[in-house]
């Protein structure tokens, strides 16, 4: 299979140079290239699962009853908006 790709001429002269330093002709360096990137699609390291969040705070004990948040607003905003 013959497949054409656009290159400007500083990405050309770029892997002509990255030939040169794998001491390889050009055309082969392009398939090692190709092939490399057919195998490892992704060139990533896999990806391990994140650590769910649940039970993050727990350390914190239970969070407040919706009284105790009800009595925090009532405090913190008792003299605001005022009459003065």
């Amino acid at each position: 299979m013959i497949l054409t790709i656009e290159l400007s001429d500083q990405e050309a002269s770029a892997l002509e140079v990255r030939a040169a330093c794998a001491n390889l002709p050009l055309p082969r360096y392009l398939a090692e290239l190709a092939g490399s990137a057919v195998s490892e699609p992704n060139n990533m390291p896999a990806r391990r699962p994140k650590k769910s969040a649940y039970g993050l705070l727990a350390q914190y004990g239970p969070g407040p009853t919706s009284e105790e948040i009800d009595e925090n607003r009532r405090q913190m905003f008792e003299g605001f908006g005022g009459t003065a």
